[in-house]
């Protein structure tokens, strides 16, 4: 093992990229046949999906989720599949994998700070599961990979529990209504929670992280977990298969939250999500 900045463990890391290659295939013949046919929206719960909005929201159709071409890893001879749960992505066009994973990787060439509060608060979360510590250096986004430098990007899958939106945002000039809070209908988390076990089923993470506390209900939910406690840590079963399941305030989160994922020094996230995360990985 190596050490990185500030004292924090890098262990041993191998990837097993054809792994990742059959996820994504599978993923596509999954959304292929049940929700995005090229640019055809064929989801059979569209239609009641898009009526179960509430008057002034806008309904966004598909957009799906980003799988890093290094998802697959070990770690010290151990699988370490990493999934983090959005809740929608709350604005305009269809995105299929291809083209979510091209967005994500987009911002790779954006500095720390000029990344917006969640994929800046995101980007803090891999440092951290990765053994690293929070920062805005580039040298702690980059792992070391069979001898080749590998964005932390790459090396997850980034999940939107819903895969449409419903949004009650503002309009721009053109009358396009703009990415706002989200205003997801119970038919639409009730719909959607049949594609989200189905894209899990075929990631097997090994780590979930819950990126807002309804989204950690609407989980619970879907696989008929008891009541959550609030806990940051917890051990639970998904598909058979023993998960840890972390669950924190979105990095965007205002109030005491304080838009944490905009900063390395913000205190929920020094006091709250760092050790807890740092407890989690201890007892791997």
């Amino acid at each position: 093992m190596c050490r990185h900045g500030g004292g924090s463990v890098v262990r041993a890391l191998k990837a097993n990229i054809e792994a990742t290659q059959t996820r994504q295939a599978r993923l596509r013949a999954y959304f292929g046949a049940q929700v995005l046919n090229g640019h055809d929206f064929v989801c059979r719960h569209s239609a009641a999906c898009a009526s179960s909005c509430r008057a002034g929201v806008t309904f966004y159709p598909v957009q799906l989720h980003h799988v890093g071409s290094h998802y697959d890893l070990l770690w010290d001879g151990r699988p370490f599949r990493v999934v983090m749960v959005g809740q929608e992505a709350g604005h305009g066009d269809v995105v299929d994998l291809d083209q979510r994973r091209a967005l994500i990787l987009d911002r790779v060439d954006h500095a720390f700070t000029a990344r917006n509060a969640h994929i800046a608060g995101t980007t803090t979360l891999l440092r951290l599961l990765f053994g690293r510590d929070p920062g805005t250096d580039r040298d702690g986004e980059v792992l070391d990979l069979h001898g080749e430098p590998v964005h932390l990007f790459e090396a997850f899958a980034l999940v939107n529990f819903l895969l449409c939106s419903a949004v009650d945002g503002t309009v721009d000039r053109t009358g396009r209504r703009e990415g706002g809070k989200g205003r997801s209908s119970p038919t639409m988390r009730r719909n959607c929670a049949a594609h989200f076990r189905a894209a899990i089923d075929i990631l097997e993470p090994t780590v979930l992280v819950a990126q807002g506390f309804d989204v950690r209900r609407w989980i619970g939910r879907a696989y008929g977990w008891p009541r959550w406690t609030r806990e940051p840590v917890e051990r639970v079963v998904v598909g058979g298969r023993r998960t840890l399941l972390l669950s924190f305030a979105h990095p965007s989160a205002s109030g005491r939250y304080g838009w944490w994922g905009r900063s390395p020094r913000s205190p929920y996230l020094i006091e709250t999500v760092v050790p807890a995360i740092r407890s989690a990985l201890a007892d791997r």
